[in-house]
């Protein structure tokens, strides 16, 4: 998929991408995401940060980020804030009501009466989103953070070997010729590649430090 500023589906792609690599979520996950965000009516240019932001949440609560997506994708199709969605939020662990007393200015208890009345649409919850992630929220960052830990690493690893095979696949010069570039490449990071082997040797072994070379590589 070649990057280009009149291809909007290669640019989210490429974004994808990137995203998947820099934190705990795999590219299975946040394509998911990202094609229930699409269906939902989130415009294409607005998928990557809208995923960011709900991945912080997901990282900080230890949700699926797939089933936050479809949360609040729903929620936007509705325009409005039902009951329901309410409990659905809060069942999460995201501070709903918190975050909606603040925004109209009244006490926890006069939410539900807000919600009912039809006066909470999907604004409230973008504005909620975008409070909870943004510098200083409660939620922000938590992807970049997560992402250091060892399952974090064990999911960009992954993402790296996917990586690696879809780069392969690319490759017209033949088996030959791509052995040839990644014993290159590696040659050109020794200085990378070892500092990552020294770090994660004694958590994942010899086998799987060797493997996490490929990560230091293509990340």
């Amino acid at each position: 998929c070649l990057d280009s500023p009149f291809n909007e589906p290669c640019t989210l792609f490429n974004q994808l991408v990137q995203t998947a690599a820099k934190t705990p979520f795999g590219v299975t996950d946040i394509s998911a995401a990202a094609k229930s965000l699409l269906a939902y009516g989130v415009s294409a240019d607005k998928v990557n940060e809208t995923l960011i932001r709900l991945g912080d949440i997901s990282a900080g609560l230890g949700l699926d980020i797939k089933d936050l997506s479809w949360l609040y994708g729903t929620t936007l199709t509705q325009g409005r804030v039902f009951a329901r969605d309410v409990y659905q939020f809060s069942g999460r662990g995201i501070p709903i009501i918190q975050e909606l007393a603040k925004q109209f200015g009244v006490s926890k208890d006069k939410v539900m009466d807000l919600v009912s009345a039809g006066k909470v649409g999907f604004p409230q919850i973008q504005k909620m989103i975008e409070d909870l992630t943004n510098e200083g929220g409660q939620f922000a960052g938590l992807m970049d953070k997560l992402s250091g830990t060892v399952t974090g690493k064990l999911s960009n690893l992954e993402d790296a070997f996917d990586m690696m095979l879809n780069n392969i696949g690319q490759q017209t010069e033949g088996a030959i010729y791509t052995g040839i570039d990644l014993a290159s490449t590696l040659v050109e990071n020794y200085q990378k590649v070892g500092q990552i082997l020294l770090d994660i040797i004694a958590t994942y072994g010899v086998a799987k430090a060797a493997v996490m070379t490929l990560a230091a590589v293509h990340t």
